[in-house]
């Protein structure tokens, strides 16, 4: 659709900064930077997300939902206990990586003139004297962070061997992300 193509064939940088200074503008509307922020990411996340929701319904094989109307199952029963179940098996890892993009992405929103959260952070800390205080929180967030990943990964019967060097890779960003 043009939604997806439009939004998927974009970088969010330009994204970010057509709605903030072009379209939101012309329309008359005054939001935050934040608030425009949390709508892009939204709108793009949203592309991506579908088609990744799409690719994993079509990777079943379409004998199974023939299967399942064959034994007297409506349209929406076999896709709800048949083809949605197998789907997620292939949607899971693809949407982990979605999940660690937007992530990263979050730090555009310096284009619009917003402050991410490390930054805010460092700041608080330099002013107020409590960088002792912020950096064991950032490095519980981090533990918290990677032990529940690596939990995560390791006792969910859906995840295989397979899909263990996504829990390593989010403990590794999230050591990024929240490190000093």
């Amino acid at each position: 659709s043009f939604y997806v193509a439009l939004f998927r064939g974009t970088p969010m940088v330009v994204q970010l900064l057509v709605f903030y200074y072009v379209l939101l503008p012309i329309i008359g509307l005054k939001i935050t930077g934040v608030q425009v922020a949390m709508m892009v990411f939204g709108l793009n996340s949203g592309a991506y997300i579908s088609e990744i929701m799409r690719s994993g319904i079509q990777s079943v094989d379409p004998g199974q939902m023939e299967a399942g109307r064959a034994v007297g199952l409506s349209f929406g029963a076999s896709m709800t206990k048949i083809v949605i179940p197998q789907a997620v098996k292939n949607i899971l890892p693809t949407l982990g990586n979605e999940f660690i993009a937007l992530v990263k992405d979050t730090s555009i929103v310096s284009f619009v003139g917003t402050t991410d959260l490390y930054r805010i952070t460092q700041l608080s800390s330099s002013r107020k004297n409590h960088a002792i205080l912020k950096t064991s929180a950032r490095l519980s967030r981090r533990a918290d962070v990677s032990y529940s990943s690596i939990y995560l990964f390791r006792k969910v019967p859906i995840f295989s061997a397979s899909f263990m060097p996504l829990s390593y890779i989010i403990c590794s960003f999230s050591w990024l992300l929240l490190s000093v």
